[in-house]
This record gives C-alpha cells, structure tokens and sequence, in this order.
C-alpha cells in the first residue's frame, strides 16, 4: 500500500480524473486513524475544557432548563433533577434569532461524556436533546431544524432539531452542511482527506486539499454553500506564532485561491465561519485575535473589545444574518455572548458558572 506522502504527491494526477463515488468507510480506510479531534491547535479547546470544569459547573436548572437523559437511538425519556454535572460548551450554532443548537460535553460520574442541546429563547435556556458516548466538539446548522454534529470521529445528522439522529460518517475532524442534501468534511488531522456529499452523507467524493508548503494541515473548513467554500490551513505553531493561509472556491474545490490578506502570523488559528455572501470570521487561540472579513476573504480586518491574546478567546461564531449573531467566549468560565450590529459590539446572554461558589 503506498504511503501517505505519496498519496499526497499523487494528488495532482487524482484531479485530472473524476474521482470515484465512495462510502466513507472506503474514504476512511485510506487514511490513518489519527486525532479524533481536530489538529494540533485544537488542544487549547481542551485545556478550556479542564479549565472550565475545574474553575466552575453547570446548574442545568438556571442555565440548561431540564437535562433530559437520551440513549443512543431512543426519544428523550427522563428528565433529571437539577444537579451540578459540569460542563463545557465546543460550539455553538443558530437557525434564527431564537432557535439555536450547543454542543459540549458533560464530566461525572453517572453520566456519559456528550452533550447536544437546544434553545428556543436566543440562548437564555437550553434543553439537552441527547446525551452522546463521547464529546460533541463540531456542529454546522442549516435551514430552519438541520444540524451536523461530529461526535469523537463519528458524523451525526438531524432534520428536526434533535429530536431523532442519524450516524452518516466515521473518522471525521470536521464538517460543514451546506444544505439539506450536501455537505463537507475532513478526514482524519493533519494532511487530511477532504471529501464531499450530495445526498446526505450516502457516499463521498474527495477533493483536492489545497494545504501544502508552509502550511500542510487542514484544520477546518467552511461551506455555505456546496460550490462556495473556504478551508483554513495551518503550520506548526510555536511561541504564540503560526503560519496561516486561507483558501477559497467557487467550484466545489476544482481550484482554489489564497484568500488571508491582512491576516498577522501571530496567534493559533482554530476555526473559520462564511456565509454565503462572503462575510466571514476567523478564530484564534493562544495570542490570538479574530479577525473578520466582508469580502470573500480578499481582506481581513482584526476585530478589538472581544477577546484579548492569553486573556480570553473567542472560539465559536454563528450569524443569522448581516448583524444579529452569537458566540462562545472563554474568560475564565464560558460565556454565550449575542451582537445585534454584526459584531462590532457583544453582549452576553449566558454564564456557565459554579452554583457553590
């Protein structure tokens, strides 16, 4: 079987032919089962994680409304008593203004490691819709009730706001639902696979990976659209520094251009978001700031009176139009934050503290 690097050097002649219809697990078994999360940088979400857990927990009665035990592939059944399950918001995503999706995870003893859960009054309450065998890191919302949410390296779907799911990919890092039908996804960390579907997540098309050179790792992706995207690729990161490129597509990854003018070197990049219109975000850790574009990406402009390097960072974003959206900052605790003016200013709307404090 040939190795890795030459799969990649070979990629150039896997676009000078049309690639093959796939199931994921035939993508998957092509790859190495690395990270079964996102690449490197990713790790600064996990230290938020402990910190988050030691630093605070969640009271599910103020904040969660009523934590609601799933199983696996049955309807909500039980409802628990307010108690003080830690927890830890990953990402965050909205339909509107009101309905929204967070994922997380839950630390106890008696509980299982994953969380999804749902909003309806822009983020004030939530309800958990489902609890998850392993930690819900990456959701993509789309439409009025449609959501991807990556749980460990398993893709699950849902076209009615959680209320039933469905296990449609293996081995991923990443994933972006572009309509109801398609989507995008990452395989496995680092020189990963790039793949995309049209019919729901039944078989796969990969794609070229643009990462390559100074900046080799795929670390995540954005596609508002199925032709229209952009993916974020990285170096290694040391002493608060990290190569960084941003590059973008009209038509589903046949070319690609680099899209990341203005953005400094300083700052591990973590995450990236677009709209279709091509007004975007990108999110940084360590001695980071976001930055946000309006133009596709051509330029980048640092946004101020967020998040501050080593202080605090903004690491997830979900707009439902040109101004209102929301976004998960970590300051010591996690903090759900709105901006109704496209985010020149926030306010926030919830705090996952610790009730014994």
């Amino acid at each position: 079987m040939p190795t890795l690097d030459e799969r990649i050097q070979r990629a150039g002649a896997r676009l000078a032919r049309r690639v093959p219809r796939l199931s994921l697990a035939q993508l998957s078994e092509r790859r190495k089962r690395l990270d079964r999360r996102r690449s490197r940088n990713r790790g600064m979400t996990a230290v938020f994680a402990i910190a988050v857990a030691l630093v605070g927990f969640l009271v599910l009665a103020g904040s969660f409304g009523a934590l609601v035990r799933r199983g696996n592939s049955r309807p909500a059944a039980e409802v628990l008593e307010p108690t003080t399950h830690g927890f830890t918001p990953e990402a965050v995503g909205f339909w509107d203004a009101d309905h929204g999706m967070l994922v997380g995870k839950l630390s106890c003893d008696e509980c299982r490691n994953g969380v999804i859960a749902t909003t309806a009054d822009g983020g004030r309450s939530w309800r958990v819709v489902r609890e998850t065998a392993a930690p819900a890191t990456q959701l993509s919302v789309v439409g009025a009730q449609s959501a991807w949410v990556v749980v460990g390296d398993e893709l699950m779907a849902t076209a009615d706001a959680g209320v039933t799911w469905e296990p449609i990919a293996d081995n991923v890092v990443d994933a972006w639902m572009s309509s109801s039908t398609s989507g995008w996804a990452i395989l496995g960390s680092g020189n990963a696979g790039l793949v995309r579907s049209t019919d729901g997540g039944a078989s796969w098309v990969e794609v070229q990976n643009p990462c390559n050179g100074e900046t080799p790792d795929l670390q995540a992706i954005a596609f508002p659209e199925q032709e229209q995207g952009w993916v974020l690729c990285v170096a290694e990161a040391g002493a608060g520094q990290q190569r960084k490129h941003i590059y973008a597509t009209t038509d589903a990854g046949s070319q690609w251009s680099e899209t990341d003018e203005g953005i400094g070197s300083s700052g591990y990049a973590d995450d990236i978001w677009f709209n279709r219109f091509g007004e975007g975000w990108l999110l940084e850790s360590i001695r980071g700031t976001p930055y946000s574009t309006d133009d596709g990406g051509a330029s980048w402009t640092p946004v101020a009176g967020i998040a501050s390097p080593d202080i605090s960072v903004l690491y997830s974003v979900s707009f439902v139009d040109a101004t209102t959206g929301y976004g998960l900052l970590y300051s010591g605790q996690a903090t759900l934050i709105t901006t109704n003016d496209g985010g020149t200013t926030w306010s926030t709307v919830l705090k996952w503290v610790d009730p014994r404090a």
